[in-house]
């Protein structure tokens, strides 16, 4: 289509705009979570398997399925690469799908409501 980026400039302005989404909905639950009250947070912690976010549960079965011996720190380095992942990956996606014609694609139209898979 005439007038449009390179294909790579759209895939890296998706992997931006993916990843200040992430960085953007994190400081609003921090700031959701600080004003709630302790009940309210531990009944959270109660409902969450193991008492970590579903990241950090990946992270830790990956660590055991794949023998990788992380340390409680590189844990906690992979499960916030874990979750930034899981939005520039998808921003990045949708920019690349978003070029197809919309009666064509499927995908597109299924990705306009945007991710909603990750914490």
């Amino acid at each position: 289509m005439a007038g449009m980026g390179s294909l790579m400039g759209d895939m890296v302005r998706g992997a931006i705009a993916g990843g200040a989404a992430t960085w953007l909905m994190d400081l609003v639950t921090t700031g959701m979570a600080a004003g709630q009250s302790k009940a309210i947070t531990a009944q959270e912690t109660a409902a969450s398997p193991n008492g970590q976010s579903a990241v950090a549960n990946l992270v830790d079965r990956l660590d055991t399925d794949l023998d990788l011996g992380l340390t409680k720190a590189a844990k906690g380095s992979a499960a916030s690469a874990v979750h930034f992942g899981l939005g520039i990956a998808p921003g990045a996606l949708y920019a690349v799908l978003r070029r197809l014609p919309a009666d064509r694609s499927r995908s597109r139209r299924c990705l306009r409501v945007g991710p909603v898979a990750h914490q």
